[in-house]
């Protein structure tokens, strides 16, 4: 593997944590985070129970991610033009209104409960992509450049640990009363709105003090589009784990259903999914000496390849521990793999362009999440869990040969070389 210059900071040794605002909207993030997917483990498992049907569990899962492909675009737009810290504020308060309708519908067991699941989970995922945008682009402006590293370390940090206690809790919490997991979602959007209401300084947006307010939505997306296209490894690394994320969606769903037909509890569903937390602690803890010490591209091809394997063993067994540990497995290489995706899509753009590029980027990472959950009740419905745990480790295997072929003679450019390259001056745009 080629070796990359090192980085000067890291993460032991960061400022970042010593940044109010920075540590504000970490933890109040992560909070949220942990009842977001607390509560999302449940929309599937209540509507297997509810209905008995992998689809309508499949369909729950794809309302709470679609908004990712429907609405990226324009949230990242959003992001660069607005004040990233009302823009927080504003789709927290969202989410936490769709949680405690959600609560109270359980509760009083109101007519069309499942319905009203896959509406509650569409809006409070729409909620959930612009927070998202706005937050990253807000990170990349509460800490200087030499902490990018370690500030979004840590932030990748915090949704393994978020997954992590989120589907524990969540599954536990559901075996408890059905409504238990949404209140608990409820309460950790208002730690959240408490942190990033406390949170001081200039948000205003980046994006309006260089270019015209009177630009359409197209023509600023079109500019966020030309700087995702200037990057081979951007390019290549986006297309790929959005393929990757299609199956690990299957595979959750699999877990789901395995887990059903074999009459376990909910909790062990959470038990085997929250090991991905664990792994992702792992991996967040290496991300930043792998990301120092290699060219982005190797480590990249050889998450895929890891990923492949870590899948393997289910094919052969569906008994929980060694589900967990290949999901373990899964979720440590993951937060690997976000670091360095993260990073590059940072510093692959200027300031006023950070939300349209980080938006595009996950627009097709994060927009495959729903397409995944809503392929995955009819694969499995067709050709069975069995045919289809083989399907998914083969699959993994031909994205890294793939991705390892499209990646073997191209590096991961920084901003100044993507600027230089395009025939804009560096200064320009700083």
């Amino acid at each position: 593997m080629a070796l990359k210059e090192t980085h000067a900071v890291s993460v032991g040794r960061t400022g970042a944590l010593r940044n109010r605002n920075f540590l504000l909207l970490w933890v109040g993030n992560g909070t949220s985070l942990m009842g977001i997917f607390g509560a999302r483990i449940c929309y599937p498992i209540l509507a297997l129970d509810i209905s008995g049907s992998a689809v309508l569990a499949g369909w729950t899962t794809f309302a709470a991610s679609v908004p990712n492909l429907l609405f990226l675009p324009h949230a990242g737009v959003f992001a660069d033009y607005s004040d990233r810290r009302r823009t927080m504020l504003s789709f927290q308060l969202l989410g936490a209104a769709m949680s405690a309708v959600l609560t109270v519908w359980v509760v009083i067991s109101g007519p069309s409960l499942p319905a009203v699941l896959v509406v509650v989970a569409l809006i409070e995922g729409t909620a959930f992509a612009y927070f998202s945008l706005a937050e990253v682009a807000a990170i990349r402006d509460l800490v200087p450049k030499d902490q990018y590293l370690a500030a979004f370390s840590l932030y990748e940090a915090e949704k393994p640990v978020a997954i992590l206690m989120g589907r524990v809790f969540g599954a536990g919490l559901l075996g408890v009363a059905r409504w238990a997991p949404f209140a608990g979602n409820l309460a950790s959007y208002a730690v959240s709105i408490g942190s990033v209401s406390a949170m001081r300084g200039d948000f205003s947006p980046v994006a309006s003090e260089s270019t015209s307010r009177r630009e359409s939505f197209w023509s600023r997306t079109r500019e966020g589009i030309s700087w995702v296209h200037r990057s081979r490894f951007l390019e290549t690394s986006t297309i790929a784990t959005a393929a990757a994320n299609v199956l690990f969606q299957i595979t959750i769903l699999l877990l789901i259903v395995r887990s059903h037909q074999e009459g376990r509890p909910a909790w062990v569903v959470g038990f085997v999914l929250s090991s991905a937390g664990v792994g992702g602690v792992i991996g967040a803890a290496l991300a930043p000496r792998l990301t120092k010490a290699f060219a982005p591209g190797p480590v990249f091809v050889a998450g895929l390849w890891a990923w492949a394997l870590a899948l393997t063993p289910m094919a052969l067994t569906s008994y929980p521990i060694v589900m967990a540990v290949c999901w373990f497995a899964v979720g440590a290489v993951g937060t690997v793999v976000s670091v360095v995706n993260t990073l590059n899509r940072i510093e692959a753009a200027p300031p006023e362009a950070v939300g349209r590029v980080v938006g595009l980027a996950s627009l097709i990472t994060d927009g495959a999440v729903p397409v995944g959950a809503a392929l995955g009740g009819y694969v499995l419905a067709t050709w069975g869990t069995q045919t289809i745990a083989w399907l998914l480790p083969i699959g993994l295997a031909v994205l890294a040969l793939s991705g390892g072929a499209a990646l073997r003679y191209t590096h991961a450019p920084s901003s100044a070389e993507m600027k230089s390259s395009s025939g804009v001056p560096v200064e320009s745009l700083n």
